[in-house]
C-alpha cells in the first residue's frame, strides 16, 4: 500500500524523490489500465506522499483531481517544492 519498495534493504532509506516517482510511476501504469477509474489512485498516492512536508496539503490536493494531467501536475509541484527544500 505505497510502498512497492518494502522488499527491497532499503525500506528505511528510500528518498521522497524516489517515492514520488514511484508514485508517477503507479499513477500511469493505473492510467493506461483504467483510465476511468483515477480516482481510485488517490488512496495510493496519500501512502506515497505520507511524510511529505506539507502532506496534508498535498492530500487535499490530490482529492480535487479529476484528469490524469491533474494529478501529473501535482506531482510535478511536489518535485519543485522538494528542489527548494
Amino acid at each position: 500500500q505505497g510502498r512497492p519498495w518494502i522488499f527491497s534493504r532499503r525500506d528505511s532509506g528510500v528518498s521522497l524523490d524516489e517515492r514520488r516517482e514511484f508514485a508517477r510511476l503507479h499513477l500511469e501504469g493505473f492510467a493506461r489500465l483504467r483510465p476511468r477509474q483515477l480516482s481510485a489512485m488517490r488512496k495510493h498516492l496519500a501512502w506515497y506522499l505520507k511524510g511529505f512536508p506539507d502532506a496534508a496539503s498535498i492530500r487535499d490536493k490530490i482529492n480535487t483531481c479529476k484528469t490524469l494531467a491533474d494529478y501529473q501536475e501535482l506531482l510535478e509541484s511536489v518535485a519543485t517544492e522538494l528542489e527548494y527544500q
